[in-house]
């Protein structure tokens, strides 16, 4: 079972690309959702239209297990793939909980 209470949230924005169908990105968003929620550790992976050209993804996951360092299944990342080929990531934010960037702090002490 995931301890949400200690998942991080991976925020990121999409904007499709100038001439791309927007109903393929939208259903690249979703392949993209589904594909992150067959991962380890991740707990939840939705996507939100921001306005007609950008959507916005939240993953929750386990530290290490989505992200940088992570190690996503190939057919994950051809979903990742699939999606940048026809947009670009305008922004991308990892967040931790509050009981991670407190053990973070305590670490250092």
């Amino acid at each position: 079972m995931v301890n949400k209470a200690m998942d991080n949230i991976f925020v990121s924005k999409w904007r499709v690309n100038q001439g791309s169908d927007r109903e393929t990105f939208g259903e690249r968003a979703l392949t993209l959702c589904r594909q992150a929620k067959s991962e380890s550790g991740v707990s939840d992976a939705r996507f939100f239209w921001c306005d007609a050209n950008t959507i916005g993804f939240l993953i929750e996951a386990s530290p290490g297990h989505w992200g940088p360092g992570s190690s996503p299944s190939g057919s994950t990342n051809k979903a990742i793939f699939d999606l940048a080929n026809i947009s670009q990531v305008i922004s991308d934010e990892t967040w931790m909980s509050a009981k991670q960037g407190q053990n973070n702090y305590d670490s250092a002490q």
